[in-house]
């Protein structure tokens, strides 16, 4: 059966996807690191909330429904865990008994938690169980092309949507307010009951039943107990549609059943559910409420299996990231196309393309890009918890886990569910997972390179996060996360406004939104401009692991820096003890003085004053124009530099004096970093000549 109902909450999504007006990218801090003691020195606390619609209304999942849920098989639930280090750093895990959330949702949800209790982007995941008998959510534009769906019932969905963050907020509030000491353990059990639906035709791959397909049967569990032993929740996930249900009752198909027997068979004990990578599975039999119960409990066998059989301990550290890729989308539908399918009979592609059309009309122009969120949680030394976001086949996880090894959990339908997040083999294939929101959208489709994208970003999340540094011990005392709409002048002051070298640095090269800091580099009226900030004054600090999450979209002529010096550099020349230094954490470059392409090594370099300095370039890194992590560890006696987690220079004497923080770009014509362009680099609104910071953090020993 089509879920055509579904693709509508996905088309009002997907508005965002194709309309360009304004930057999509949503706040979204990178790789970082917190620290957690031992096993048995974790804090947990749990919550629940039933979020069962109280009014029938407009069900999520399928496009053959014509009328409102006439009842309840089970509550619908929201529910949260959260999770605290020794040294007071918290992760939260969010479930859902829903379809999917959006990231317009998650990100105001997000927000809220930033502000009432300082938790960072990368803290929180946000999951969904992708329930087919859950209710259906509204999105920013107010009319949805579902049969049936009468302005009376656009407004049921549009009551229940506004509803449901200040839920979210309660009882992620409700978990913090229930910290207690708890000790954590991780295991990976088996169920069976998922079969690849890709069926293969001689007309193409359909929506069937394929039991040679490739699924993913791992059942990842996380233990969450009290001192003495007492069950207190546990997580677990599953790579299968929950789609055994298809009539007009609320349930949460069978992942709801499974935490129902989990939780009778524990009394006081919360079960969380999290969907694996399973766009191309289902419960198959199924469209009975015996086999839902059925597969239930399979399911939380699995689990008491994992349970009883003896578990991994989590100790820490913990690192946590997030970022979102901009995935690029192949052929779109013309503006003719739309028109043309939207003068036809009335249908559901009728009425749906006559909706796109109206907002092209509006809007200008399709987008061609979409930001996808990726997150990676690492608990302790062996865990690896990945989230991506969207409905991701199966390949996604059976790849990961090939090549980050077993110890590696891959959650989808995490933090946005958006779309299908088609592998390149389903891409090559065709077929229903392959296309946008099926054929209705003219044969639009991911371009076949988001597979390698998606990988990419998750190798480098987790080259981070299991990079071993800051080392054991170490706590965060500063950070900026940049998640406001402007520089902290708390934190930060422009530094050296007015002429440097070949440029202007000027306060307007520097911008925060959508988590992120950008100092763009431009060219106005013939003059070059870029930008610099410093901590000089506000934060200064000696010893310590200085980390920051960077992407270096530069030009010839021009660098970008990550450094640290001291107020008294140069002053006695000669001695660093006692008069600091200038430590180039990182300093990159797009070309040298022949023109030569050097963006690829990184560079680090110490300048001593009084003329001397040491440097160091690691060529076989290829860093291009991807996020990168940069660190120095500075201890008594030396100098650790890290890139992506891997030690890459280690170099002495060191300072003992006080250093602040710098982020910079700077320009000089026929210099060491090139020439400048003819014509410049473009007016501000323009300029593709960047350094864009996910984050800056400092942790103390």
């Amino acid at each position: 059966m089509k879920s055509c109902v579904f693709a509508s909450v996905r088309l009002s999504r997907w508005t965002r996807i194709l309309v360009l007006c304004g930057s999509l990218m949503v706040a979204a801090p990178g790789a970082g690191a917190t620290e957690s003691g031992s096993a048995g020195l974790w804090k947990a606390g749990v919550a629940r909330v039933i979020i069962t619609p109280q009014e029938p209304m407009w069900m999520a999942g399928y496009g053959a429904r014509d009328k409102p849920a006439e009842g309840k098989l089970q509550d619908l639930y929201a529910k949260a865990l959260a999770l605290e280090g020794p040294d007071g750093a918290r992760l939260v895990l969010v479930t859902t008994d829903l379809v999917g959330l959006p990231a317009k949702l998650t990100e105001s949800i997000a927000g809220s938690l930033r502000d009432q209790y300082g938790l960072v982007r990368s803290q929180i995941m946000f999951t969904s169980s992708h329930t087919h008998s859950g209710p259906l959510l509204a999105e920013e534009y107010p009319v949805y092309p579902v049969p049936g769906l009468s302005p009376q019932e656009q407004e049921k969905v549009h009551r229940y949507t506004q509803g449901l963050p200040g839920r979210l907020v309660q009882v992620v509030s409700d978990a913090l307010a229930d910290l207690a000491p708890a000790r954590l353990a991780w295991g990976i059990g088996r169920a069976g009951f998922a079969v690849n639906r890709r069926e293969p035709t001689a007309q193409g791959f359909i929506n069937g039943a394929n039991p040679a397909g490739p699924v993913d049967h791992n059942v990842p569990v996380l233990r969450v107990e009290s001192p003495e032993g007492r069950l207190r929740a546990v997580a677990f996930g599953y790579a299968c549609h929950n789609t055994t249900l298809s009539d007009y009752q609320w349930c949460g198909d069978y992942a709801g059943y499974a935490q129902e027997v989990l939780e009778a068979a524990h009394g006081g004990a919360t079960a969380l559910f999290f969907m694996g990578c399973g766009a191309d599975a289902n419960p198959l039999p199924r469209r009975t409420v015996e086999l839902c119960q059925k597969y239930g409990g399979q399911l939380a066998e699995a689990v008491e299996a994992v349970l009883r059989d003896g578990m991994h301990p989590v100790a820490g550290p913990v690192r946590v990231a997030f970022t979102r890729v901009d995935l690029p989308l192949d052929r779109l539908p013309t503006r003719e196309e739309l028109a043309e399918r939207a003068g036809g009979k009335p249908s559901y592609a009728q009425r749906r393309a006559a909706w796109l059309l109206q907002i092209l009309e509006k809007q200008g122009r399709f987008d061609t890009t979409y930001p996808f969120p990726i997150q990676t949680w690492q608990l302790g030394s062996d865990l690896t918890w990945i989230a991506l976001g969207g409905e991701a086949v199966v390949d996604y996880s059976l790849r990961l886990k090939r090549e980050l090894g077993p110890a590696t959990w891959v959650a989808a339908y995490a933090n946005d569910v958006m779309e299908y997040i088609p592998s390149r083999r389903v891409l090559k294939e065709g077929g229903y997972e392959a296309e946008i929101f099926s054929a209705d959208l003219a044969g639009a489709a991911w371009e076949p390179s988001i597979e390698e994208r998606i990988v990419s970003e998750v190798h480098q999340q987790v080259a981070a996060v299991r990079g071993g540094t800051p080392p054991a011990g170490y706590r965060l005392v500063w950070s900026d996360e940049f998640d406001g709409t402007a520089l902290d002048l708390s934190k930060w002051s422009y530094r050296g406004l007015g002429r440097r070298r070949d440029a202007l640095n000027v306060a307007d090269a520097v911008s925060v939104g959508d988590g992120r800091l950008t100092i763009t580099t431009y060219t106005a009226e013939g003059k070059h401009c870029t930008g610099m900030i410093g901590t000089e004054g506000k934060f200064e600090q000696r010893f310590g692991y200085w980390e920051a999450r960077i992407r270096f979209d530069g030009a010839p002529g021009m660098w970008s820096a990550f450094w640290i010096q001291t107020p008294a550099f140069g002053r006695p020349p000669n001695d660093p003890a006692t008069a600091g230094m200038e430590i180039d954490v990182m300093e990159h470059r797009v070309s040298d003085r022949s023109g030569q392409d050097i963006s690829g090594p990184a560079h680090h370099a110490l300048h001593i004053g009084g003329g001397k300095s040491q440097s160091h370039v690691t060529e076989d890194l290829k860093l291009g124009r991807g996020f990168h992590t940069y660190g120095v560890l500075w201890t008594e006696t030396e100098y650790r530099f890290f890139v992506d987690g891997k030690l890459t220079w280690t170099a002495a004497p060191v300072s003992k004096r006080p250093e602040y923080l710098i982020l910079s770009s700077e320009i000089q014509d026929q210099s060491w970093a090139g020439t400048i362009p003819a014509g410049g680099y473009g007016p501000r609104p323009s300029s593709q000549t960047r350094m864009v910071v996910d984050y800056v953090r400092f942790f103390a020993p």
